[in-house]
Order: C-alpha cells, then sequence, then structure tokens
C-alpha cells in the first residue's frame, strides 16, 4: 500500500495542510513541535482511527488530536493499492452528554476514487489493505521515538494466530472449545482455576509451610546473613557515590571556572570597545551616518560634473573668441561700407554715378554726332552750308554744348564711380557687383559670429553660476565633517575627506557590533553562571595550567554515574527492608510440621484422582497444541535469519547472528558469547527491535506492504549506522515496494539518503514548519 497524499482539516497542532508523498523513502523534517510526530500519528488514525482498547490510552489521543477550537479531528488520505486508489475519510467529533459528560462520535468511509462510491462499510482501512488489527501494525510498522522500538506484549501471539489461521482471535484453542469446557472444570485455560489449581495451590501452600517450619531456623540465619552482606554493598556503593559525586562536582567547577573566564574575557572586550567607541566621540565623523557619506559623495559628483562643464563652456567660448571669422581685408571694406551707408548705400551709390556717366557719355556723343554731320554737309553742299549758314552754326554750337554738358556731367559720376572701384578694389562693375554680394554673404557671416559668441558667454556664465551653486551646497554638506571646502584642490580634498570618514565610520561599526556581540556573550554567560561564585570555585580547583579544560571533562557521564550507583542505593536498601521484614516475620511465625504433613498428603491423594480425570483431556489438547508449537518453532528462525541479514548490513558484520525466542525477546551472537539484547547499548538495541519489526512486516502482512513510520528513531545511531539504515530503507522501498515515512529534527538523514540514492526521485523531502 502506498500513501499517495495527505490532507489534514484539523489534526492536533496540524490544520488545514496538505502532504504528498513519494512511493519509496520519504523525509519529513521538522523542528521540535513543528507536528512530525502529529503527522505519524494521523496515518495510524486514518487506518484505524483512534486507540480503542485501553480508555485511558484512547482518552489522552483523543484530547491531543482533536481541536480546542472546532471539537474536531477530521482529515483524508489517498493510497494507492496495487492499481486501484482509494480515499479514506475520517473524523471525530467531541459533543457534550448528558451530566456535562463529554462523547466522541466518529465516522469513516472508504471511497474508490475511480468509482467515487464508497466501499467496506464499517471495515478499517488497516484491517481491509493490510490484513493486520491495530496493535500488530503499531507493533511492526509504527516505530516510535528512540528507545521505544520495541515490540509490544501479545505480538508473538498475535502473529502465530495470524499465520495459524489467517484471523489474530482464531487459533488452535477455539479447535478445543469442547476440550476445554471440560478441561476447565478442572484447570482453567490461565491456570489460575479449576480444582486441579486449587488442589495444586493447597499442596504448594503446604508444602511451603511445611518446608518453612522445617527450615526457619536455617532461613533466619541465612536471612541474617544476607542482611550483613546487604550492609557490607551498601557501605561500597555509598563510597562510589560519594566518589563520583566529588568528581562530578570538580568537573561542574571546571566548566563554571572556564566560563567566568569566557565572561571576563568579553567583558575585558566590550570595555575595549566602549574605550574606543569614546575615543572617537571627538572625531568629526563620529555622529555621521552612512547617508551623509553617501550625500557626499553625491555633492562631489554633482560638483565635479558641473566644474567640468564651467571648463567646458569656457573653452567653447575662448575658441570662438579666437577665431577669425572674417579676412582682415573683407573685414576693412565690410566696415569701410558700413561707414558709409551699407552696402544698399553704397550699391545705389554706384549705380547712380554709372547711370550718369552713361548719360553724359551720351550727350556728348549727340554732340559729336551733330557737329560731324554739320561739316559733312558743309563739305557735301556748299551752297545749302551758304544759305543756311547760320543754322550751321546754331547746330555746332548746339553739338558743343551737348560735347560739353555731356562731359561735364560724365566725367565726374566716372570719376566717382572710378573711386568707388577703387576703394573696393574692383576693376569694373561686374567685379563691383560681385565685391558687394561677398560683402553681404560676410556680413551674414559676421551677424552669425557674433551671435554664437555671446551664446557661449551665456552658457559660461551659466555654467559658472551651477558650479559655484554646487560648491555651496557641497560646502553645506562638507561643514557637517567639521571643516570648510579649500580655495584650492577641492576634489583631491573630498577625496581625502571621504576616505577618512569611511574609515571613521567603519571603525566606529567595528566597535559597535563588537559591543552587541559582547554584550550578548556575556548576558549569555551570566544566564548560564547564575548565582556561581567566582572566589569559592576556584577555591575548589588547582591553577588553570594544573587543570583539564573544560571540552576535556563529562559531567553528564559521571551524573549517569551517580544516578547509577542512586539506583543500585536504593534497589539495595528496598531489598534490605524487606529482608529486615522477612526475618522478623519468620521469627514470629511458627506451625507444626505433623500436622502439615498429614493435611498434604490428604491434599495430594485428591490431586492424583483429578489428574487422572485431566489426563484424558490434555491428550487431544497437546495434539492440537503440537500443531501450533511446530509452527512457532518454524517461524523463530525465519525471524531469527531475516534480523541477521539486517543486523549484519546495520553493523559491518559485527552482529550477524540474531536468536529471536518464540515470544519475541532477542539475543545476538557478539563472536565470544550470546547475549541479551537488554545488556548491549542503546543504539544497538534500537537497530535489533527495528531489523525484528522488519523482519516481522516482510513476514505478516501478505496483501500488502505497510506504509512504515519512524518518527525520530534513529537518533541513538552514529552517521555511519544511520547512512546504512537509510540504505536498506532505499533497498527495501525498490525490491519489496515498502513505502518509508522517517520524521526528523535534523538534516541528517536526507543528506545521508541523498548522497545513497541513485535516483533524486528516490527520496521525497517534506518540511514542517515549527508552529
Amino acid at each position: 500500500m502506498i500513501i499517495e497524499n495527505i490532507k489534514i482539516t484539523s489534526f492536533g497542532r496540524l490544520q488545514n495542510a496538505s502532504f504528498e508523498f513519494g512511493d519509496g523513502l520519504n523525509i519529513i523534517e521538522g523542528e521540535n513541535e513543528a507536528g512530525k510526530s502529529t503527522l505519524a500519528a494521523f496515518i495510524r488514525y486514518m487506518l484505524y482511527g483512534f486507540p480503542g482498547r485501553a480508555s485511558s490510552t484512547e482518552l489522552v489521543e483523543k484530547k491531543k488530536r482533536i481541536s480546542w477550537q472546532s471539537a474536531t479531528a477530521a482529515g483524508s488520505m489517498t493510497v494507492r493499492v496495487g492499481t486501484k486508489r482509494y480515499r479514506i475519510e475520517r473524523s471525530t467529533v467531541a459533543t457534550t452528554g448528558a451530566h456535562d459528560r463529554e462523547t466522541y462520535r466518529e465516522t469513516s468511509s472508504i471511497i474508490d476514487t475511480e468509482t467515487g462510491e464508497a466501499v467496506h462499510p464499517g471495515v478499517a482501512a488497516g484491517d481491509l489493505f493490510l490484513g493486520v488489527p491495530e496493535d500488530v501494525f503499531v507493533n511492526t510498522a509504527f516505530v516510535g521515538q528512540v528507545g521505544t522500538p520495541r515490540v509490544g506484549d501479545g505480538v508473538a501471539e498475535a502473529i502465530e494466530n495470524l499465520l495459524f489461521s489467517g484471523d489474530e482471535n482464531v487459533n488452535a484453542q477455539r479447535a478445543m472449545d469442547k476440550l476445554d469446557a471440560l478441561r476447565r472444570s478442572l484447570l482453567y485455560k490461565n491456570g489460575k482455576g479449576g480444582e486441579i489449581f486449587d488442589l495444586t495451590r493447597q499442596e504448594a501452600e503446604l508444602a511451603d509451610r511445611l518446608i518453612t517450619a522445617q527450615e526457619k531456623n536455617a532461613a533466619i540465619l541465612q536471612g541474617e546473613s544476607e542482611l550483613e552482606e546487604l550492609h557490607r554493598q551498601l557501605d561500597e556503593v555509598g563510597r562510589e557515590l560519594a566518589a563520583v559525586t566529588a568528581e562530578e562536582r570538580r568537573a561542574r567547577n571546571i566548566i563554571l571556572a572556564e566560563a567566568f573566564t569566557r565572561l571576563h574575557e568579553a567583558e575585558a572586550t566590550l570595555r575595549e570597545a566602549d574605550e574606543a567607541l569614546a575615543d572617537m566621540e571627538g572625531m568629526p565623523a563620529y555622529l555621521l551616518q552612512d547617508s551623509d557619506l553617501a550625500e557626499l559623495r553625491v555633492r562631489r559628483t554633482a560638483a565635479s560634473e558641473a566644474a567640468e562643464r564651467a571648463r567646458a563652456a569656457s573653452a567653447e567660448r575662448e575658441r570662438l573668441e579666437q577665431t577669425v571669422a572674417l579676412a582682415d581685408e573683407e573685414r576693412e571694406l565690410l566696415d569701410r561700407a558700413e561707414r558709409e551707408g551699407g552696402t544698399d548705400a553704397l550699391k545705389n551709390r554706384a549705380s547712380a554715378a554709372r547711370r550718369a556717366s552713361v548719360g553724359g557719355f551720351c550727350l556728348a556723343a549727340l554732340g559729336v554726332l551733330l557737329a560731324v554731320l554739320g561739316g559733312v554737309l558743309a563739305l557735301l553742299s556748299p551752297d545749302f552750308f551758304a544759305n543756311f549758314f547760320f543754322g550751321f552754326v546754331a547746330a555746332w554750337v548746339l553739338a558743343v554744348l551737348l560735347l560739353a554738358c555731356g562731359l561735364a556731367v560724365s566725367l565726374p559720376a566716372h570719376l566717382r564711380l572710378c573711386r568707388i572701384h577703387t576703394a573696393y578694389r574692383v576693376g569694373g562693375s561686374a567685379e563691383f557687383a560681385r565685391r558687394l554680394a561677398s560683402l553681404i554673404s560676410a556680413r551674414e557671416t559676421l551677424a552669425n559670429y557674433r551671435s554664437d559668441v555671446t551664446a557661449a558667454r551665456a552658457t559660461e556664465a551659466a555654467a559658472i553660476s551651477d558650479y559655484n551653486r554646487s560648491l555651496a551646497e557641497l560646502d553645506t554638506v562638507v561643514h557637517r565633517f567639521g571643516t570648510r571646502l579649500p580655495e584650492e584642490d577641492i576634489f583631491p580634498f573630498l577625496d581625502g575627506l571621504l576616505t577618512d570618514a569611511a574609515r571613521v565610520l567603519m571603525r566606529k561599526k567595528d566597535y559597535e557590533a563588537t559591543r552587541v556581540s559582547s554584550n550578548g556573550i556575556i548576558e549569555e554567560l551570566r544566564r548560564h553562571l547564575g548565582d556561581s561564585n567566582e572566589e569559592e570555585i576556584l577555591a575548589t580547583l588547582p591553577p588553570a595550567n594544573a587543570r583539564p579544560r573544560a571540552s576535556e571533562v563529562h559531567p553528564e557521564e559521571l551524573r549517569a554515574r551517580m544516578e547509577f550507583y542512586r539506583e543500585q542505593e536504593r534497589a539495595l536498601e528496598e531489598k534490605r527492608r524487606d529482608l529486615d521484614r522477612t526475618v522478623t516475620a519468620e521469627r514470629a511465625r511458627a506451625e507444626n510440621p505433623a500436622e502439615l504433613s498429614e493435611m498434604l498428603s490428604s491434599v495430594r491423594r485428591d490431586l492424583t484422582a483429578a489428574r487422572e480425570q485431566y489426563d484424558a483431556c490434555v491428550l487431544a489438547y497437546e495434539a492440537i497444541e503440537g500443531a501450533g508449537e511446530r509452527l512457532r518453532r518454524d517461524i523463530s528462525p525465519r525471524l531469527g535469519s531475516f534480523t541477521g541479514r539486517m543486523m549484519d548490513c546495520l553493523t559491518d558484520g559485527r552482529y550477524t547472528s540474531v536468536g529471536v525466542a518464540s515470544d519475541l525477546a532477542l539475543a545476538l551472537n557478539t563472536g565470544d558469547a550470546t547475549r541479551s539484547v537488554d545488556y548491549l547499548s542503546a543504539g544497538t538495541q534500537d537497530l535489533t527491535y527495528l531489523s525484528l519489526r522488519m523482519a516481522l512486516i516482510d513476514l505478516l502482512y501478505r496483501k500488502e506492504k505497510p506504509p512504515v513510520c519512524f518518527d525520530e528513531s534513529f537518533a541513538h545511531q552514529d552517521d555511519k549506522r544511520a547512512s546504512r539504515m537509510m540504505e536498506l530503507l532505499l533497498i527495501l522501498s525498490g525490491e519489496n515496494g515498502q513505502q518509508n515515512f522517517v520524521f526528523t529534527c535534523h538534516g541528517r538523514e536526507y543528506r545521508l539518503a541523498a548522497e545513497i540514492a541513485k535516483s533524486p526521485s528516490a527520496v521525497t523531502r517534506v518540511s514542517l514548519a515549527a508552529l
């Protein structure tokens, strides 16, 4: 049977919890009181309900597991049996009945998850799926905490009955019911009733009384001798107890003395830290915090960036101011044009001079033309000239006037135009037009240059203002450090200030941490020391260099020896008191041996007759009983073989042979002798009984292998044996399909199992948070 998941509605300390498990080894980890034992108890509760055989046990278990708030214990568990899955649901509700008596109502069901129908009503899931009753399950597959893995009383009989008839309550006795009816009239099954029992008791009583009467003096003498021996043993045990008590007190004082030494060292460390912090109080950075350092770094970075921007703006302004926007000739001509009214006025003046010069030349040319025409006409037609002499004279005069006016207009205008061309270093109008276009372009270039210079100067002024503001803010922060910004080398100064302040704060933190840790150590040691007086303790011990260290003494072992001697002393004292009372009573008691002998003979005759009648029943009874005895003889070797194989693996071959008695008592072959497991260490006892439980599981569970729970069962085992146990559980999980649950408050079991497991899925880890 495999438990796949658990859902707890309410059970003890666990409320509304869900858990998923693997088919193999499951490690459930949690701190103390996290609910590990509660989860293990829930598995048992799902299979069988609350214990129902011992009313006190049942009541205690119910009160522990039923929630005080909801008055309910409830949940479900999904299991896989073969290829089918079932969901087990169970709940227990506490109610108040008549006379305020608390009663409990429990309901349970087994649901086939495939069909959703309830099956096998009224049958406990453990009985149905595992085929064993609750007490067998608890004493085999439900392993408690360390020191409790032993198999409980009555399990041996249940094993025999299960193997004999398949039912723990149906055994050979039921086949002998009729024989028992007759035999019980002579002798009860338990041997404590019937005629033979009564006669045997009378015979034993009379025989004891006769022997007592005959040997009274001898018994009294023997008792007195034993009393003397007990007194001697008590004296010897007292001396041993006193010696061990003194040794334990000395070991305890050594531990306390070393604790005082650690206390003084911690106090000295605390004083040193306090003194160092007191010395540092005068340092400027002592009262500062990490936030002040962070702000100083931010302000330093901001100032550095502002300084860089100011330097860049100044460099750009200087570059622009040193840049030559125009050639000297262009600058000179542009300045000349600006002085003369600008390029537009210069262009208008040149155009006007050019028009006047052309007009004057045109008038002069017209006068020349008139004079030439007059001369040509005079030569060609003298008559016409003679007739129009005054007309020709007038024409020549007009020609002269036109020529004079044209020259008077054109020559000054031409001279003005030449002066303009000469002034602006051009040879003609076309070149002058190009020079004007060049001057217009130069004017635009100069304007742009001047605009760039103005913008650069504004940028420089803003950057310098931002830098000065950053320095002012930085100076405010620096003032917290007890200083002011220097005039020069500001940033190296800031770097040094940051380094020094960080070093002071780091030292302050170190000393404060030392104070906290030293105070914690001092408080812990003072709690441990309590009201112990150091001077009184040191007075009982040799000097420190002449006594062992605290790690070399073991007071817990000495206390265990002290308890051993106290137990011996109590046992011997109790035995002495009992023997003293017995001897006193024997002295006061006196009977007649002759009368006792006659009474004994009469009883023996009646007993012989009753036994002859009883023998006929015994013959048939023994025939059936022999079959059961042979079965027991077959069981013990099988259990011993399985247990021995497990112990061989768990102890590296140290114990290979285990004997299992019919009552499941165990004995181990140690090589030189066979010893009862009770004489071995607690860890070895735990391993042996764990091995026996595994053998019983292999023997008894024929339907399905049970989920095996180990609740802190390996605490007595060292890492090596615990590792072997994890290895065997993994083997059982793989070969037998046995699901194992290991509940532990340590991480050791999972680490060991994970190292051994070949597949990560072979080990499932479940963590429980502390409640």
